[in-house]
């Protein structure tokens, strides 16, 4: 309703100025007239061409505020890919971890066009694959087994370069905290024929090194201990996790005013992310 009122209001205000300046100019040789004060409304109006109840409502049509901040809420999709290549700048060997991540987000922005996004979400960090640490000979590469997750929160700070009336450009900074689930097992690997995999347990299979030394070679000892591990639960990783986004980018697009659809990258530390997303503008509904 709000928005019809502009609508009619605005016609009223262009309408009327050229309906009243030809009769004026007819006039031009007899005085103004503007009714009797003694006469009733209805002969006012037809002295005048509106009634009082037309000008009550041209006087409080309601109006836009165009500095009021602007709540969107939606949804967002994450894929998430920590490159090998980039872990092997600290390790000599690392698996790659591409999952998906998903999380719901909600966004303050204000008519300057800048943005906080604040998400509630879940990330996967599974993976299995080799891991060696940088320096260690290769007999020492283990295999690691994770079901690790992020139940996090994330928060963005963007601003915008307008490309034209839908399209916008978006960059910013930003970061997440989150709360560590799931378990990291690591187990000894071994190399056949030049092909790595994972010890199924002592002396299994019993291959051997290229200094005639067999993979595999036991006992098990604890996740904090040097020597051979076997489905060992490593338990030193932190229960809570912060990660920075060093650089967040994106192509916003708003066919409507009711809703926005996102285009998203960014880096964050060792790990980048792209992914999209879509926002109901609440200040519309």
């Amino acid at each position: 309703m709000a928005k019809s009122s502009w609508v009619w209001g605005a016609l009223l205000s262009v309408l009327l100025p050229s309906v009243a300046l030809p009769t004026s100019a007819m006039a031009q040789d007899e005085p103004m007239e503007y009714g009797d004060p003694d006469a009733t409304a209805e002969e006012n109006a037809d002295a005048t061409g509106m009634a009082p109840e037309d000008t009550a409502m041209s006087e409080t049509l309601p109006t836009v505020d165009a500095s009021a901040d602007q709540w969107f809420v939606g949804a967002q999709w994450r894929q998430l890919i920590i490159p090998a290549f980039v872990q092997r700048v600290f390790l000599d060997e690392a698996p790659t971890v591409f999952q998906p991540t998903f999380q719901l987000v909600a966004t303050k922005r204000n008519s300057e066009n800048f943005s906080l996004v604040f998400g509630l979400g879940y990330a996967s960090y599974a993976f299995d694959g080799l891991y060696r640490a940088k320096g260690d000979p290769p007999r020492d590469t283990e295999w690691l087994e994770s079901d690790l997750g992020l139940l996090h929160g994330t928060v963005s700070a963007l601003w915008a370069t307008k490309l034209n009336d839908m399209f916008d450009f978006e960059y910013g900074i930003g970061g997440e905290i989150g709360v560590v689930l799931g378990e990291l097992r690591r187990s000894e690997a071994h190399n056949t024929n030049g092909s790595w995999g994972k010890c199924a347990g002592v002396g299994q299979p019993g291959t051997l090194d290229r200094d005639n030394v067999p993979y595999c070679n036991g006992p098990s000892v604890a996740y904090d201990e040097d020597g051979e591990h076997y489905n060992v639960v490593e338990k030193r990783i932190p229960p809570v996790f912060l990660l920075p986004t060093l650089f967040q980018a994106g192509l916003r697009f708003t066919p409507t005013p009711e809703v926005a659809i996102k285009l998203e990258a960014a880096y964050a530390t060792a790990a980048f992310w792209f992914g999209a997303s879509v926002h109901l503008n609440l200040s519309q509904l």
